[in-house]
């Protein structure tokens, strides 16, 4: 048996029938020796398992293999690499934008065969189809060449390397904002991946904002902790999100009282 390159992710059914990623994919080279590997993921916690997954003592996880022999070249990738190299070199620009200042260009084909939104603002009836160079609001320079590396390159691995928490949260916005699907995801993954206690609120109203409601759900889980609850609630960022977004603060209530069982604690969740 020839060597084999796989690709899995595991998923966990949570009690509302939900499958959610407990990490990226991970690629992986198996031989013909089946004892020879191991998957050493994340630890879950017992109680975690049991409060947030198990349901009617049932536990149910789900693997997504994706399998190609090595010895198969993925010449998807070539073609990725023409069209980063077109990019790189700045060859036959048509189109540039310009984001705070900086004048950022690229091709209008590449863009409209990625983002209905870049093909409905460059090939439509819209002013921006008539322009040479297109002002880009409210959005950093640098999650905008960000964007286009993606655009360009399908590829995230390079652009999680070098932004911050904060500018993947910029990202995320700048991938909702031109319906690009794919980044969002990948967007929604490295933030799940990176909540804490500094950057949890601002996450949840990102997610708010743009209709993510796996990454919300994932935000309120972590805030209704007790732990963390009680560090959060003493913060201004939490006394200006219950003020700006007061359902946010609903789902939060309905959260903890849920988790706290048949302990009918209480907390208020009001500074």
């Amino acid at each position: 048996m020839k060597e084999v390159h796989a690709e899995y992710t595991f998923y966990m059914s949570d009690k509302m029938g939900k499958y959610l990623p407990l990490q990226n994919p991970i690629v992986q080279i198996f031989s013909c020796n089946p004892y020879a590997y191991s998957y050493k993921g994340c630890p879950i916690l017992m109680d975690k398992l049991e409060t947030e997954f198990c349901k009617d003592g049932t536990l149910a996880i789900f693997v997504n293999i994706k399998v190609q022999p090595s010895e198969i070249v993925d010449q998807s990738s070539w073609l990725h690499h023409d069209v980063k190299k077109l990019w790189e070199r700045g060859e036959r620009f048509d189109v540039s934008f310009d984001v705070e200042g900086e004048r950022i260009s690229a091709h209008r084909f590449m863009l409209a065969a990625r983002s209905p939104v870049f093909e409905a603002e460059l090939y439509g009836p819209m002013m921006e189809a008539k322009l040479s160079c297109v002002k880009i609001k409210d959005m950093k320079a640098e999650v905008f060449n960000a964007l286009l590396r993606f655009v360009y390159t399908d590829n995230y691995e390079h652009i999680e390397k070098v932004l911050s928490i904060e500018l993947v949260q910029d990202l995320f916005v700048a991938a909702d904002r031109f319906a690009l699907d794919k980044l969002k995801v990948l967007c929604e993954q490295r933030l799940w991946a990176a909540l804490s206690i500094d950057t949890v609120l601002s996450t949840l109203i990102v997610a708010e904002r743009h209709s993510s409601a796996c990454l919300k759900e994932k935000c309120l889980e972590f805030v209704s902790m007790p732990q963390n609850f009680t560090e959060l609630a003493l913060t201004e960022e939490y006394a200006q999100m219950v003020q700006s977004f007061p359902s946010l603060l609903i789902e939060l209530r309905q959260k903890i009282q849920g988790s706290s069982g048949s302990k009918k604690k209480r907390i208020s969740l009001h500074r």
